[in-house]
């Protein structure tokens, strides 16, 4: 408190999180973890495809700043994933485990199938 009123400290900001989001920002849902149930108690196979497509995510974000809009080439080379652009989006696939196809666009959303 300073002269009766409460006043936020300044100090370093540590959220705690049960998965890590790589940045201290709870306001990146797209980096929020995610539970996987299976019968097996196996890891998801796709993981490390999911970081790729956050990754080309990020990716064309930063070139969308930078040229006023979208690359038409996956700037982290994948051979399991390609892209589709237009003037105003885009939508990055790749196939997974299983014969799924994992896609993210432009908004960052994530789906399958």
């Amino acid at each position: 408190m300073v002269d009766g009123r409460y006043v936020k400290r300044k100090a370093p900001e540590h959220n705690w999180v049960w998965s890590p989001q790589g940045a201290i920002n709870m306001h990146m849902p797209e980096r929020w973890g995610t539970l996987h149930f299976t019968s097996d108690g196996g890891a998801d196979p796709d993981e490390s495809l999911r970081e790729m497509l956050r990754a080309q995510y990020y990716a064309q974000r930063r070139y969308h700043e930078q040229n006023g809009r979208y690359s038409d080439a996956l700037i982290i080379a994948d051979p399991r994933a390609s892209i589709r652009v237009t003037d105003s989006m885009y939508e990055i696939t790749a196939r997974g485990a299983g014969g799924r196809v994992l896609h993210i666009n432009h908004e960052g959303r994530t789906w399958e199938s």
